[in-house]
């Protein structure tokens, strides 16, 4: 399966803070995601099971959901001081959630 979305609107400012252009002129980096869901059953017999693996983003693209409105990007900042921690930057939830792998087997008897 896949999902495609143009990106989502911010307001630009300065590196001084002022508002550089209007209210949610710029927009985010657009987000794409393809998911991927794998499966084979076995049956012996009254009883089987299935094998299956599923992967949600499976191209393991950065899909934004915040950007600093200096840069217009989710893990880059102009502020030079200490105006900002690294945590602060670096916080994972500026984007989507990277590749994830599921594997499982599902009984029946």
């Amino acid at each position: 399966m896949g999902q495609f979305a143009s990106g989502l609107p911010y307001t630009p400012y300065s590196e001084i803070g002022e508002q550089v252009s209007l209210r949610n002129s710029e927009r985010m980096d657009y987000t794409a995601t393809v998911d991927l869901r794998l499966s084979k059953s076995f049956q012996r017999n009254r009883s089987g099971f299935i094998v299956f693996m599923s992967v949600s983003n499976l191209f393991d693209r950065e899909n934004p959901l915040f950007v600093d409105s200096r840069t217009g990007q989710p893990w880059e900042s102009r502020l030079i001081s200490n105006d900002i921690a690294f945590d602060q930057l670096h916080n994972p939830s500026r984007v989507a959630e990277p590749r994830t792998i599921k594997v499982g087997v599902e009984v029946s008897f």
